[in-house]
């Protein structure tokens, strides 16, 4: 009989290319080792009357340790609603990508009801594991007793796999928070390395293993894509999840400069963003995962902001620049994430300074040689694999 995983990483409701993706390796790759695999379906949003209470308590708490952050979204949630409403207006009156994705999921993955921070002690604890990660599942907003496998009745063994808390600036409640609900996990692996040395020094024992992208070769993220799109012209894939027209204009300003179509997916928060408007030669807005490993994978170029956009074009061989989305002094940046990554590779010079590119000659910018670079992918790989094998018994 084969033995049971739950899985728990930011898979509800989550319409986000790269979080989709790194669901599917590691849920598909456990699946090839002989495993049956679910996903768990959580929401955070606490429902009952005392757990609301105890939320709202401890939110007040982190509300004053993070004020700038939090009044920015209640400020802007207004407009965020409009946002998303005026998307689905130019979707022809459909949420596209949500039918998209909720589409793929139901195809690709065996997943449980949906639970809460009140309900998730009734959820089956007929698994032998437990695995939590493969995202910023321990971000210190978002983490909980759920995130780290720590609610009553597990009996199966828990194991943290490549989870990354997406920030380089920690502060005391965050440290707290962490070291609370990781310190009884039982075997304990992270995406990055400053977060790898926080735990350390917080006495939790962990190593660092790659992001779940990393368990599906090139050649089977290929055979995993779409065939959909037939683009004959030379492209640069714009893959960009921040919303400034700035950065926008210098792709452009890149895209004519070396003769090139941009492709890019608009609105991709599943909200309107006006810079959007006019970007791209070849705008799509109806592509689900695999049509996103198909776009990346055709292409002469790729420019991202975003991690797993930078990860994929490592495995997939790709020459590309990254760019931050998010200043350092911001304290909501996630840029540490994208920093690390490069520096395993020796990529640091493609962290592109954006003011930059738009003057930039292909011929110019030093050519990526993956035959020197396939041996970190490759060695990126066979941790993870050794970690899983070691942690796991099929």
């Amino acid at each position: 009989m084969k033995k049971k995983v739950l899985i728990q990483t930011l898979f509800y409701q989550n319409y986000n290319y790269g979080a989709m993706l790194q669901a599917y390796a590691l849920y598909h790759k456990l699946e090839g080792m002989g495993f049956q695999c679910t996903e768990l379906n959580y929401s955070s949003k606490a429902v009952g009357i005392l757990s609301k209470i105890k939320y709202k308590s401890f939110r007040t708490i982190e509300i004053i340790w993070n004020l700038k952050y939090f009044v920015g979204c209640y400020r802007n949630a207004g407009k965020e609603k409009q946002r998303h409403k005026r998307y689905i207006e130019i979707c022809g009156g459909i949420d596209c990508m949500k039918k998209i994705f909720d589409c793929f999921s139901q195809q690709e993955f065996l997943s449980t009801p949906v639970y809460y921070p009140d309900t998730i002690e009734t959820c089956s604890t007929d698994y032998d594991y437990y695995i939590v990660g493969g995202d910023q599942v321990w971000h210190p907003l978002g983490i909980d007793k759920v995130r780290a496998l720590g609610w009553q009745g597990i009996k199966g063994k828990r194991i943290a796999y490549s989870c990354s808390a997406g920030k380089s600036d920690f502060t005391f409640i965050d440290k707290w928070k962490i070291k609370k609900y990781v310190k009884d996990i039982d075997a304990v692996s992270v995406r990055e390395r400053n977060f790898s040395e926080l735990l350390k020094e917080e006495g939790i024992r962990n190593e660092i293993i790659a992001d779940p992208v990393y368990l599906f070769t090139k050649q089977e993220w290929e055979e995993f894509a779409a065939q959909k799109y037939y683009i004959e012209e030379d492209y640069i894939f714009a893959y960009l999840l921040g919303e400034d027209s700035t950065s926008r204009k210098y792709i452009k300003m890149f895209a004519e400069e070396n003769n090139l179509k941009i492709v890019s997916f608009p609105h991709v928060q599943r909200k309107y963003a006006e810079c959007d408007l006019g970007f791209a030669d070849i705008p799509i807005m109806d592509a689900g995962p695999r049509e996103f490993v198909e776009i990346l994978s055709g292409a002469k170029y790729v420019i991202t902001d975003s991690f797993h956009g930078t990860a994929l074009s490592l495995i997939m061989e790709k020459q590309f620049l990254s760019f931050y989305r998010q200043n350092n002094n911001d304290r909501r940046n996630l840029n540490v994430r994208i920093d690390f990554l490069l520096k395993e590779y020796g990529l640091n010079e493609y962290m592109q300074k954006l003011e930059e590119l738009g003057k930039c000659k292909l011929e110019n910018i030093n050519y990526i040689s993956y035959e020197e670079k396939k041996a970190v992918t490759r060695k990126k790989r066979e941790r993870a694999f050794a970690f899983l094998d070691k942690e796991l018994e099929s």
